[in-house]
């Protein structure tokens, strides 16, 4: 089952952020710090997070084609 298949994608990427939050790109705009990073086998949906000391703090999890900028913008 395809949404099965998808939170696990979602959590194996999430966990391998864990140990190494930069790896993630920068996200250019006006969110300082946010980055993002392709979900595994789904890489046109990204994980949009922040780095905080000792954990991972995940914004939101979207596809390429929305409207990223104006979504996030409202976690700013």
């Amino acid at each position: 089952m395809t949404a099965m298949r998808f939170r696990e994608a979602v959590i194996e990427s999430v966990k391998h952020l864990q140990p190494h939050p930069p790896i993630g790109s920068l996200f250019p705009g006006s969110i300082p710090g946010l980055r993002s990073w392709p979900v595994k086998g789904f890489e046109m949906i990204r994980i949009y997070y922040f780095e905080a000391p000792g954990c991972l703090r995940v914004v939101r999890v979207l596809h390429g084609k929305r409207e990223v900028r104006r979504i996030l913008k409202w976690e700013e």
